[in-house]
């Protein structure tokens, strides 16, 4: 065997990865990988009128991921490339682009966002969004373990994620500490969904097993049975009980070893790594890591329910599109050209410090009270912290992709003669250059989600809000929910514009 990583040669072929970097094995029969050197070139060669090609960022199984600004757009994205030599059978292109499109549909705060699907006679690719922070498994490779605490700020956040994709009938297939990036300021993001799929994987397709990796997959995807959400919530599980005790509950020292501890043997109860979780955590990973799917839980929502963490309603949809505001009174607006204006300096009065350098990672327990939160009432979350809203905060945020519209100038006299009266044909009065009404739109999320959001004093939902149409001009936005202190902040809205508000912090009213 081969490692398709650091290209070391002759490893067993009894083993699961590279005991060197932990890589996936291909065959030696089998198509290797051209070099990074080599695929560079041809990117350049075949995308380098859309895309400037930076620098390798990363390199997992087969694939290739590359840092790279897409020209015409003016961004810098994260590219990433299967060579099409090893990408097996006749309809891997086809296959391939259907899959990523389906991934490309997923709009959710906690999904990485694929932009961009392609093919060349080289390679299949596909463009997301750069994630300016490291994997989970990154993480553990520094820390070893995380707290209870910080475990479940994760899975909230990506176990939101998996919820909100499998009611739109996508299953990750690949869920693991690698495809689980967390930001630097403790933003939680779920990538490479769909990719089990559309990319394949050579290794695993030579050891005649399903689309996956190994240690996190569930027993019906080695037995090439069907798979629905609960084969992510037994993968999820895994990262939890990796997550809490710093190793996988099932490891071996063959492919075949791996997959009969999957098939057949219990896992271990995690209280035996870690005496001081509670009974509960240990119950919960049990029943998510059941052999068989109709053993776990029903979906992520109830397995992470289960382990302490917030539960996602079964309906509505998780983030629905505000409902759109009154129609104006005035079907026409003018718009004058809008001046440059610096954005405003954040300050966040008792807000939470995110940050993974170095290692920290308290911050992460607090950012996990995210978008399953988000989906849970008002009158649960006053339950639970069992205290009323106190008197409101003022935080003030930076606006992006936002400019003060100010109004037009009025025309000041500059004689102090009477007017002489004109005659002028009938017809209609000449007046300043009109613009159809055109409204920007609204996204915001807050720390925690849930908030009851208020536009202008009037409701327009629950954080997160995803796309709300608003006027042109000044908004007042007033943030409420049940244990924590109101925020209120301004935010100007830019006409055909989106603006963005994801850091809007909630200070606990616990002492």
């Amino acid at each position: 065997m081969i490692c398709s990583r650091c290209h070391a040669r002759n490893i067993p072929g009894d083993a699961v990865v590279c005991p060197n970097c932990g890589g996936t094995l291909v065959s030696d029969e089998a198509p290797q990988p051209p070099m990074p050197e080599e695929l560079e070139r041809a990117l350049k060669r075949d995308l380098g009128g859309q895309f400037q090609i930076n620098e390798l960022l990363g390199r997992g199984g087969m694939s290739l991921v590359y840092l790279a600004y897409e020209i015409q757009l003016n961004r810098p994205v994260a590219l990433k490339v299967l060579p099409l030599q090893l990408a097996y059978g006749a309809d891997a292109a086809e296959r391939f682009e259907r899959e990523a499109k389906i991934a490309a549909a997923l709009d959710h705060p906690h999904i990485v966002p694929i932009y961009r699907v392609g093919a060349t006679g080289t390679f299949l690719w596909y463009s997301m969004k750069r994630i300016k922070g490291r994997s989970l498994g990154e993480i553990l490779e520094q820390t070893g373990t995380l707290s209870l605490e910080e475990t479940i700020g994760i899975l909230e956040q990506a176990g939101s994620a998996l919820q909100y994709a499998h009611r739109h009938g996508v299953v990750h297939r690949d869920v693991k500490p690698a495809n689980i990036m967390i930001e630097e300021s403790g933003w939680v993001l779920v990538c490479d969904f769909g990719v089990a799929k559309a990319f394949g994987n050579v290794a695993l397709t030579q050891s005649g097993s399903s689309l996956g990796t190994p240690r996190y997959m569930a027993p019906e995807q080695f037995e090439r049975a069907g798979v629905d959400g609960r084969s992510d919530q037994y993968s999820l599980a895994i990262v939890t009980y990796e997550c809490l005790s710093g190793a996988p509950p099932f490891t071996g020292d063959s492919y075949g070893e791996l997959v009969r501890k999957h098939l057949l043997e219990p896992a271990p109860r995690i209280t035996e790594q870690r005496p001081d979780l509670p009974a509960a955590v240990a119950d919960a990973l049990q029943k998510a890591l059941s052999k068989k799917p109709d053993e776990r839980f029903h979906d992520v929502a109830e397995f992470v329910h289960a382990l302490g963490g917030r539960a996602v309603p079964k309906a509505p949809p998780a983030f629905a599109t505000a409902p759109a505001p009154a129609k104006p009174k005035e079907s026409r607006v003018i718009v004058p050209t809008p001046p440059t204006v610096p954005l405003a300096t954040i300050h966040r009065r008792g807000a939470l410090r995110w940050t993974i350098r170095g290692g920290a990672l308290a911050a992460l327990a607090a950012a996990g009270v995210l978008a399953w939160r988000s989906l849970s009432g008002p009158a649960t979350r006053g339950q639970l912290n069992g205290q009323a809203v106190r008197p409101e905060s003022t935080a003030t945020v930076a606006l992006h992709d936002t400019a003060k519209l100010h109004d037009t100038a009025k025309s000041t006299p500059t004689d102090s003669k009477p007017p002489v009266r004109q005659s002028r044909p009938p017809g209609r009065r000449p007046g300043p250059t009109q613009t159809s009404f055109v409204p920007g739109t609204l996204a915001v999320n807050s720390l925690p989600p849930g908030a009851a959001l208020y536009v202008d004093d009037t409701l327009r939902g629950s954080t997160p809000v995803l796309a709300l149409p608003l006027a042109p001009g000044s908004h007042r936005l007033r943030l409420e929910l049940d244990g924590f202190k109101r925020v209120v902040t301004q935010v100007t809205i830019t006409a055909g514009l989106k603006t963005k508000k994801t850091d809007l912090h909630l200070e606990s009213l616990a002492p």
